[in-house]
């Protein structure tokens, strides 16, 4: 209907392949292991004049990302902030629910796995796609004062990157 209706245009995109935009801005999607039932999933990496971000809010994981020759530490170093998802925090977030097979990394492996990241490169990286049952939602919560103490950030709502 939307289609229909003229209210957006369909774009076909391929990965690896910019996309430029209005004002020096260019979109680049790049395929992330995720949820392939019926389609490719993609992040972006999003190039302005001044800056650049990375955008995967949805990814199994990134050891199988590493299996597909991507290596998300360069990734992050190619960007000035990257949004990462962040979905669960840690095993036994949610109750009655054995974790290890749900589709995205953990906060707490992918603290471990970026830690050895210079402070610089650390403090790119903002946690979003957050679970409601995430306790590092709260600002406050000890979960929350564990990414922050680390080096990383919980991505904000309203936040912006000039590009």
């Amino acid at each position: 209907q939307l289609v229909r209706f003229e209210n957006i245009r369909l774009e076909t995109l391929a990965a690896g392949v910019p996309v430029p935009l209005a004002g020096h801005l260019a979109v680049t999607p790049i395929l992330v292991p995720h949820r392939q039932e019926y389609s490719e999933v993609v992040g972006f990496r999003i190039a302005g004049p001044r800056s650049k971000v990375l955008f995967i809010p949805d990814i199994n994981g990134w050891e199988e990302w590493d299996g597909w020759g991507v290596k998300v530490e360069d990734e992050i170093a190619a960007v000035d902030v990257a949004y990462l998802d962040g979905c669960f925090f840690d095993h036994g977030e949610v109750p009655g629910r054995d974790m290890s097979g749900f589709p995205h990394p953990l906060i707490a492996e992918s603290m471990r796995r970026f830690a050895p990241l210079p402070a610089t490169e650390r403090t790119k990286v903002r946690f979003l796609h957050l679970n409601h049952t995430n306790p590092v939602l709260p600002p406050t919560s000890d979960e929350r004062r564990r990414v922050e103490l680390a080096g990383f950030r919980v991505a904000e709502e309203g936040e912006r990157v000039d590009l």
